[in-house]
């Protein structure tokens, strides 16, 4: 077969093998690109059954077109040949990863999890299920993003007639659901216990039911617990084993409904590694992406993801929105190629209203501060502290005397700036960002956001912490806690009236100036993270899952407004016509009717986005993981 052409393309060597036929590299000699195509056992090629699950495979495959699904561009067919044409994927799949390292750091594990979620969740929206997920199906190209390949056995649940047979048992034993085990239709549910599985070998090495035979197997799927990974593994928080005992959970009622219940479960697992400030056996410290554990020899990295760190790190597209976007722009690149703006992510032709400012660096960034001298000054992680005095085109770096992560900050009007960030952290300076010194905060809990409200200065954070200061920043008191939960944000619409969002659906109310609050009810448990006014009765909430909340009547009700997106919603900006949100998947919402209604507007990066500020002169800036530093083009 190899050094074979069959229409247009030339086989070049074998990839891979499975039960339905070979996976070879080929080169498209019209498009000048290697694919993979799959070609039908030659044995099998009369058997009517196997041609038509293999053409469903390709059809299936073929109707999803996802950054994290392996695409399909055609059939290939000739007299001894049959067989379809996919994206040609540069990398490894999970399994020969595990094969090489034996197990993958947790920080790896989740960052996966997350994107092959999305993946899978876009494929439930279409209407198909997998049905046989599992590490040698998931795929890590040389740039970072994970790609789900081998719809060979999906159903579409909009089939009108299903090539494979009512009742049987369809999966590999290993990763087979209880309900495939049984017999019964194929759910949603089915996928994420295969991934939950799979996320499980990925931490461990080991499948949690690795037995001689297949009965046992089969038996521990319908009526074991697995071992908890905290019992094997003591660096593992139990954190990790809710999220996998919930996905695991034999009864359909107690597992997660869907995949965005998943991934909501995975950004709270992430977060909370946060709060406890986890660290990886071999510490790797403010790395995004840490190496896997490799098998009885020094630690080495398995992904040399580059730029494309950001992707791995807090990337999880939107699921349905975002490809239909991204796919008009690819059909626009055809025929406007030269007019379009070259993105830096896999879609190479992506029209922006944004554009990327190069200072230099490439750490994380958590907040902007824009002077009333115009000074632009980026905090981020170890420190790091870089100041720009012409509008962006050169910066400094500025000495901050400390190595903590920063995560907020704020510009007072006689050329204050504070910063604060882990344990307990408040920097000032009093020259517009040039030096810094320490406040004394008398806490050492992560503080989260820091707020002007009237006269005084407001910093909230892990545990409940609120801090105050009334003396520009000099000295800091704490005020009682309304809560045991983590506080993101807090809020004054006038000296009295005032909101704190936090962890799990946190909205408390303060009528007397924060010194009682009450909490309010509302429909969700997600958690919050921004607040903001438009005027002295609508207010908008963004948080984890895509959630908005709008009020029309100062606070007193919420109601959840559709954002489109399943991407954690990090900061919202009000402007006098607009309001902007930013989300962990380089996303930028944008709304003209008071948050009502929600569009999606192309950032040309895909990474997480943390704050978004706007300067006197009118221009706006967002911050981001990996450096990234946007301004709009409009300014």
């Amino acid at each position: 077969m190899i050094g074979r052409v069959v229409q247009n393309y030339k086989i070049v060597s074998l990839l891979g093998e499975g039960g339905m036929g070979m996976v070879y590299k080929a080169l498209d000699f019209k498009l000048d690109r290697f694919v993979a195509i799959k070609v039908l056992r030659l044995f099998d090629s009369k058997n009517y059954q196997f041609i038509e699950r293999f053409k469903r495979e390709a059809k299936n495959q073929a109707k999803l077109s996802h950054p994290n699904i392996v695409s399909v561009h055609g059939f290939v067919e000739a007299k001894d040949f049959l067989g379809f044409v996919m994206e040609y994927i540069e990398g490894k799949t999970i399994e020969e990863y595990l094969s090489a390292y034996g197990r993958l750091s947790l920080n790896d594990s989740i960052q996966i999890m997350k994107q092959v979620l999305i993946g899978t969740a876009y494929a439930h929206s279409e209407g198909f299920i997998h049905r046989d997920l599992k590490p040698s199906n998931i795929i890590i190209d040389s740039k970072g993003v994970v790609k789900i390949t081998d719809f060979g056995i999906a159903k579409s649940v909009n089939e009108s007639l299903s090539i494979t047979k009512s009742g049987a048992k369809v999966g590999t034993v290993l990763y087979m659901s209880p309900e495939q085990i049984r017999g019964y239709e194929a759910t949603i549910k089915g996928d994420l216990y295969s991934l939950a599985i799979t996320f499980y070998e990925m931490i461990n090495g080991r499948v949690p039911y690795d037995f001689n035979n297949e009965y046992e197997i089969l038996d521990a799927h319908l009526n074991n617990r697995p071992i908890p990974l905290s019992q094997i593994f003591p660096e593992i928080p139990p954190q990790v084993d809710e999220v996998i005992l919930k996905a695991m959970n034999k009864s359909s009622s107690d597992n997660y409904n869907d995949c965005t219940d998943f991934l909501y479960a995975l950004e709270i697992l992430e977060s909370s590694l946060s709060v406890i400030n986890y660290k990886e056996p071999h510490s790797y410290s403010h790395i995004e992406i840490t190496s896997p554990i490799k098998k009885n020899t020094a630690s080495k990295r398995i992904f040399n993801l580059f730029l494309f760190l950001i992707f791995v790190s807090l990337l999880v597209f939107a699921v349905k929105v975002v490809t239909d976007f991204l796919l008009v722009q690819k059909k626009k690149d055809i025929a406007k190629k030269n007019e379009l703006n070259v993105s830096q992510g896999p879609f190479t032709a992506i029209k922006s209203d944004w554009r990327t400012i190069n200072h230099g660096y490439t750490q994380n960034f958590n907040s902007i501060s824009l002077t009333r001298n115009n000074n632009i000054l980026l905090f981020g992680n170890n420190g790091l502290i870089i100041s720009s005095s012409d509008k962006g085109e050169s910066w400094s770096k500025v000495s901050s005397g400390v190595n903590s992560n920063l995560y907020a900050s704020v510009s007072l009007f006689n050329n204050r700036v504070i910063a604060v960030g882990e344990n307990g952290l408040i920097l000032m300076s009093t020259d517009s960002g040039k030096s810094w010194a320490i406040k004394v905060s008398n806490t050492r809990e992560p503080l989260f956001s820091i707020k002007i409200i009237g006269s005084s200065i407001y910093c909230v954070g892990n545990n409940g912490l609120i801090i105050k200061s009334n003396d520009f920043g000099e000295t800091w008191v704490e005020l009682k806690k309304p809560t045991n939960n983590i506080i993101y944000d807090i809020h004054f619409t006038d000296s009295f009236n005032g909101f704190i969002t936090g962890w799990g659906g946190l909205l408390m109310q303060t009528n007397d100036g924060g010194t009682t609050w009450r909490k309010k009810v509302i429909a969700t448990d997600d958690y919050l993270r921004s607040i903001s006014f438009i005027n002295d009765k609508i207010g908008l909430i963004v948080g984890g899952g895509g959630k908005i909340l709008r009020t029309e009547d100062s606070g007193l009700n919420w109601k959840v407004v559709n954002s489109k997106t399943v991407s954690a919603l990090n900061k919202l900006l009000i402007d006098t016509n607009i309001a902007l949100i930013i989300t962990n998947k380089g996303e930028i919402l944008q709304s003209l009717d008071k948050g009502l209604n929600w569009e999606k507007v192309q950032s040309v990066v895909f990474s997480n986005l943390t704050d978004i500020q706007k300067s006197i002169d009118g221009r706006i800036f967002i911050s981001g993981s990996n450096g990234i530093l946007l301004t709009d083009q409009a300014n």
